[in-house]
């Protein structure tokens, strides 16, 4: 993981944690788009896009 404050993730960090949530399961519940969204400080749409950024290097 990536072992930091969400405050000092680089994008990439973020782009990891965002990965490892989906691995886990995380967006399998109801409404924790918004929730990790929110304590990522991002939107939803780049949520979504990070995600997807992660699909492209698969």
């Amino acid at each position: 993981m990536v072992g930091k404050p969400v405050a000092l993730m680089s994008k990439d960090d973020k782009i990891l944690a965002i990965q490892y949530l989906n691995d886990a399961g995380a967006f399998l519940i109801t409404k924790s788009g918004d929730k990790v969204s929110s304590y990522f400080g991002i939107s939803k749409f780049t949520l979504y896009s990070y995600m997807d950024a992660n699909k492209e290097k698969v």
